[in-house]
């Protein structure tokens, strides 16, 4: 994977543009054989193409740093991060070849924040220093310096104090140096503490390729503020949202009546609001889904409720490949955040009520994502073309309503079709050619 020229997005070694639409698996590599295969299948399905997975994550029995394999094997032997356990990593070895055999690109991050700093769950089980984080580095990148991935450091963990911020660095080095500088590399914050985007301590640094965020799963957050905050710095490089709003999920995680549930509806809003912010990608999220859980787990994972074969045909994992498409037809490569308020002259809205749009760099198409069925005022000028075609794009089908053809005569008003269900709809501008007598 490479960098694009004008640091916006990814592409392939032969600079084909990559979308990046990534799942939060982060408990893949711990699952059964059989298992993996089943997941995989599903989210290729879907149309995604990152898997997002954790090597060291959570606590293993008698204080066992990170969780085993469905077979036993935990990454470390005695806590040692320069001691890797051969049968562990075999393991991993197996899950990437199915990774890379189902067409997704691996989003690998090689430890927990927990284990270098004090994050909300993980506080006092610190195995990291910049020697061993190093040498860890080393033997990652060396191991798998063949492989389709990218380098996620970080999980979960703001560097706010400079040793922490020391450690990952060594790793990051270490993984450089392992594999010869191969793969991308980013870092995964916390949301909240002074976060969410690794643009806050590490922009400037050469080591990290493009910038990840957090925003959490908070209802009608507004992450498109973020996105648009780090595709604004210089020097410009490609911006993702990491982990949000996790469908099925209470906000917060709360199971009470302060908790509201991530409906597919905030699901896509989080999605659109990033992609026409600036993103050069997105990640999709559900705690049922990646935590592998089945109800008769004891004690079963926080805020889940749903077997985990069931969680993942939720409505907002497969409707992420409508917004794919609809991204691919009108590639999201092309497109400029309608930061000024050019396109959108009313109704922009705020919030949950928030408008995302965008216009191709060369003013041939726009989208505008309208979340709660608000009209909306459109200066049709903005796209370069004699006639404007105007439609509706339904992203819960994937299907189009044409709403017709205009002369391009400066602001017309739009009001997405009503129906029933949830009332969010994407309007498509297309410059056409005018027709010759």
């Amino acid at each position: 994977m490479k960098i694009s020229p004008n640091g916006r997005y990814l592409t392939e070694d032969d600079g084909t543009p990559f979308f990046y639409l990534a799942d939060t698996a982060w408990h893949l590599f711990f699952q059964a054989p059989a298992d993996i295969e089943t997941y995989l299948a599903n989210r290729a399905g879907k149309g995604f193409t990152v898997m997002q997975a954790v090597i060291l994550m959570g606590r293993g029995p008698a204080g066992q740093a990170g969780r085993p394999t469905s077979d036993g094997e935990f990454a470390l032997l005695d806590n040692d991060p320069a001691r890797p356990n051969e049968a562990f990593f075999r393991r991993i070895d197996w899950a990437l070849d199915r990774i890379e055999q189902a067409g997704f690109v691996a989003a690998l991050l090689p430890a927990w924040g927990g284990f270098v700093g004090p994050t909300r769950n993980d506080r006092e089980f610190i195995i990291f220093n910049r020697a061993n984080a190093r040498a860890y580095g080393e033997y990652l990148g060396r191991r798998y310096k063949d492989r389709r991935l990218v380098w996620v450091l970080g999980g979960d963990h703001n560097p706010n104090e400079a040793p922490h911020r020391a450690v990952w660095e060594a790793m990051g080095a270490g993984l450089a140096a392992g594999d010869d500088d191969r793969h991308l590399m980013t870092y995964h914050p916390m949301p909240h503490q002074g976060g969410p985007s690794s643009s806050r301590w590490f922009h400037q640094s050469d080591w990290l390729d493009f910038n990840m965020l957090q925003t959490g799963t908070r209802i009608d957050r507004a992450n498109y503020l973020e996105i648009l905050a780090d595709y604004n710095r210089q020097p410009p490089k490609p911006v993702v949202d990491g982990e949000t709003r996790y469908e099925n999920s209470h906000e917060f995680f709360y199971k009470s009546e302060k908790g509201r549930k991530v409906t597919a509806h905030q699901v896509r809003k989080g999605a659109y609001n990033s992609m026409l912010s600036g993103a050069m990608g997105h990640t999709y999220g559900c705690r049922d889904a990646w935590s592998f859980h089945v109800p008769s787990d004891e004690p079963p994972p926080r805020d889940v409720d749903m077997h985990w074969k069931d969680a993942m045909d939720l409505p907002g994992a497969g409707q992420m490949r409508h917004m794919k498409a609809l991204l691919t037809k009108y590639p999201w490569y092309r497109l400029v955040p309608d930061q000024d308020g050019a396109l959108i002259s009313r109704g922009r809205g705020e919030d949950g009520t928030y408008v995302p749009a965008a216009r191709a760099e060369d003013g041939r198409f726009a989208l505008a994502y309208v979340p709660e069925g608000q009209t909306i005022r459109v200066d049709t000028g903005q796209i370069r073309a004699e006639r404007v075609k105007a439609s509706w794009f339904d992203p819960r089908a994937g299907a189009y309503d044409g709403i017709g053809d205009y002369v391009k005569a400066g602001e017309v008003t739009f009001t997405p079709p009503a129906g029933a269900g949830d009332p969010d709809c994407v309007l498509v501008l297309e410059g056409r050619e005018a027709e010759r007598e």
